[in-house]
């Protein structure tokens, strides 16, 4: 089982996503995105965004020792991305998008106070996020579950949704 967090940024997909894959024996992938970006010493250009969304490609594809796998972001978050930021996605994203390379989807509501950090940049739009992805997320037709609380309460939401999608039928789910 491949689950996606998705979520607009300081929503704790991260600490949540790491916390799921430890208490469930599960594997994390981390964030290739944010790594790249902190290492740039510049600002990101589109090719940067290409580059990330290729390596994105390769760990939502990839085969994974343990289940689930927890991917902190996904190529629906990328696809906004682009199109927050350059007014168009290019096309092998979203046919990427299309391939359904993860099973579900964790999507965390913006209700954690913003965390600033030199990476992040929309404190100010995380509830229009939060609403494209969530449009995004429908499209695909796949499951999904939403995350919310403080604290604690966060994980435990957390591991319920996991729960229940895990425990889900799978069927009409795409072959990867």
């Amino acid at each position: 089982m491949k689950i996606a967090l998705i979520g607009p940024e300081s929503v704790g997909k991260t600490t949540i996503g790491q916390r799921l894959a430890e208490q469930l024996s599960g594997v994390f992938v981390e964030e290739y995105a944010r790594g790249y970006v902190e290492r740039l010493g510049r600002d990101y250009t589109e090719a940067d965004v290409e580059h990330i969304a290729k390596v994105q490609i390769a760990q939502l594809s990839a085969d994974y020792p343990s289940d689930p796998v927890f991917f902190d972001t996904d190529l629906i978050i990328t696809r906004v991305w682009f199109e927050h930021r350059w007014g168009r996605c290019p096309e092998f994203v979203t046919e990427a998008i299309d391939q359904h390379w993860v099973d579900a989807y964790l999507l965390f509501r913006p209700d954690l106070p913003f965390v600033s950090d030199p990476v992040r940049e929309n404190p100010g739009i995380r509830e229009q996020l939060y609403d494209r992805y969530l449009e995004l997320i429908r499209q695909t037709r796949l499951p999904y579950r939403i995350v919310s609380g403080q604290g604690e309460e966060r994980l435990r939401c957390a591991l319920r949704a996991t729960s229940d999608l895990c425990s889900s039928p799978r069927e009409g789910r795409a072959e990867r």
